[in-house]
């Protein structure tokens, strides 16, 4: 479960990143949005993963 809590930890990291790379100029508005979208995907997978394990292990 931990390396789960950091991964979901990263996400954050990640959304992070990616402001600064479009301050910076390294990437567009349009590919800062697109890469936002797959993270939050990944941050709810990441979540629902942590909940269905969280609720078997109550079991």
């Amino acid at each position: 479960m931990r390396f789960l809590e950091i991964s979901k930890t990263s996400t954050n990291e990640v959304r992070s990143l990616l402001y600064l790379s479009v301050r910076l100029g390294f990437i567009s508005e349009n590919n800062q949005l697109a890469l936002m979208n797959q993270v939050e995907t990944i941050g709810k997978m990441l979540y629902a993963l942590m909940k269905s394990i969280r609720e078997k292990n109550n079991l």
